[in-house]
């Protein structure tokens, strides 16, 4: 992701702020997503979609080239893993011959996928590293 693109580290907070208040809100009000008469299912997606947004696009403590790296592995992992998960619902859908099985969750899920996908690889990295370092000392 280009450095200029980037929004400032706060953003991290207050995008994991504005998603998981969606996700409990859809789970406690059960809100109809696909109303658009009453607007709080669009509101519910607009959250979570801004929230996603502004957690995958704020800036690391450090960006150098393995963060670039990262981010550009999580996007090629969260973008194959859209297209599987298409794919293999569309043939469902033709297999059991179900007109309303539904697709239309692109780019939440896209973003949740890269989310995941970048923020394991880094915290893995750094965990193993931590790991690795405590018990280099307890020898």
């Amino acid at each position: 992701m280009l450095p200029k693109l980037l929004l400032p580290r706060f953003c991290k907070i207050l995008g994991a702020l504005l998603y998981v208040g969606a996700v409990i809100y859809a789970i406690a009000a059960q809100p109809d997503l696909e109303d658009l008469k009453s607007g709080t299912g669009l509101l519910v997606q607009w959250l979570s979609m801004v929230g996603l947004l502004l957690f995958t696009c704020a800036r690391e403590k450090v960006e150098d080239e393995w963060i670039a790296r990262l981010r550009l592995v999580s996007l090629q992992w969260a973008v194959l893993v859209l297209i599987l998960t298409r794919a293999g619902v569309k043939t469902y859908a033709w297999a059991v011959q179900d007109g309303t099985v539904s697709v239309q969750y692109g780019v939440s899920f896209l973003l949740l996928v890269y989310a995941l996908v970048f923020h394991g690889q880094l915290y893995g990295w750094r965990l193993a590293a931590w790991r690795k370092d405590r018990n280099h000392h307890e020898e």
